[in-house]
């Protein structure tokens, strides 16, 4: 949670606070794989961290379905 609400660095490079679901999925993936390639055993995570991307992602989609039925 800390590392998508702050950002983090991964393989030398900063990622920033995602700013979407999708993107904020991506850089969870990438967070687990350096850390499963670094220590032996299982990973768990708690995919709750995730609520506040996917409400972003829901109220840009809804501003822009509401901005394109708007139009017509």
């Amino acid at each position: 949670k800390d590392m998508l609400d702050n950002g983090t660095v991964v393989n030398d490079k900063m990622i920033e606070t995602p700013k979407s679901f999708q993107v904020a999925c991506n850089v969870m993936t990438q967070i687990i794989a350096q850390i499963a390639s670094n220590q032996y055993g299982g990973q768990s995570i708690n995919i709750s961290c995730l609520s506040p991307y996917l409400k972003k992602s829901y109220e840009k989609n809804l501003k822009l379905s509401r901005t394109i039925l708007d139009d017509d």
